[in-house]
């Protein structure tokens, strides 16, 4: 009798043992969204100086600034937890942003008429646009601690980003018309610039703390704090010619072509840099698998 009853004792400490480690051993399915804010930012400049050709403007100086803002979006995501112990396990994640971007052209020009021994300087704002989408992967290594119904997680990993970005501005460029000595007119023409739809794949890394509240055996409320590095990225603007009215009244139907493109290019650090990383807050639901 004691050796049967030893031997049902020891077949339930083994189920409880076999149970314990099937519970350690599982998969949790996440589905979350949330705020999302970017750290797109970025400079360009333009700056020349010159004197008009007759010399009744001497000197002149322009110079154009394009500086991107950061913009808060909504995300979505969806992931996989994979836990082979209590403590340790690793994270496949999916996510995805899109959202508008703001920038602003602030333009200058200055300048000193010799017939009228005057000197004048001018600033204009000009507000831009774009849009920046992204849909990150990521597989994260993750390490946790908790009680059976609370647990703080903290995760990091490579992460791989594919983003598209696309964008309009200003830059200000002037405008000369000389009709002879002591005849010449200046004005200042808003010249529009693009970057193009362009798509792109990058290797950065996320990093980040969450943590699991368990309603029951097969649910979970769950939120994360992540922040998603991925390398900057260089964007050359493209300059449009076309037929524009000076910003002060003097001319209009001025004729801005190629020469003019080339002669920006020569004097600007051409490249937009840009940051795409983001920050994330997310609020969601965990569904346990295997259990």
């Amino acid at each position: 009798m004691k050796k049967i009853m030893g031997g049902a004792l020891a077949i339930l400490v083994l189920a409880a043992g076999a149970r314990a480690q099937m519970l350690k051993r599982h998969v949790e399915l996440k589905l979350y969204g949330g705020y999302a804010l970017t750290s797109i930012k970025g400079a360009w400049l333009y700056s020349d100086r010159l004197s008009s050709p007759y010399g009744v403007f001497d000197p002149i100086s322009e110079s154009s600034t394009v500086a991107f803002k950061p913009k808060g979006c909504a995300f979505a995501s969806a992931g996989l937890d994979f836990f082979w112990s209590e403590n340790f396990g690793y994270q496949l994640n999916f996510g995805f942003l899109r959202t508008g971007t703001s920038n602003t052209a602030v333009a200058r020009l200055g300048y000193t008429n010799t017939v009228l021994a005057a000197s004048a300087s001018k600033e204009f704002t000009w507000s831009g646009s774009g849009t920046i989408q992204s849909l990150p992967v990521s597989v994260n290594l993750m390490f946790r601690l908790g009680t059976p119904k609370f647990w703080g997680c903290v995760a990091a990993g490579p992460t791989l980003f594919h983003n598209v970005f696309e964008a309009a501005s200003s830059v200000g460029r002037r405008a000369l018309v000389s009709d002879g000595p002591g005849a010449e007119t200046l004005d200042f023409l808003r010249i529009p610039l693009l970057i193009y739809d362009t798509p792109w794949t990058s290797l950065g890394l996320d990093f980040g703390a969450g943590f699991t509240w368990y309603l029951s055996s097969k649910v979970g409320l769950f939120c994360e704090a992540k922040y998603y590095l991925c390398p900057v990225k260089e964007f050359p603007w493209t300059i449009l010619m076309g037929t524009y009215d000076g910003a002060l009244g003097n001319l209009s139907g001025v004729v801005f072509d190629q020469g003019g493109i080339d002669e920006i290019y020569r004097k600007s650090n051409f490249d937009e840099r840009i940051n795409p990383s983001f920050f994330q807050f997310g609020v969601g639901l965990k569904y346990i698998l295997g259990r």
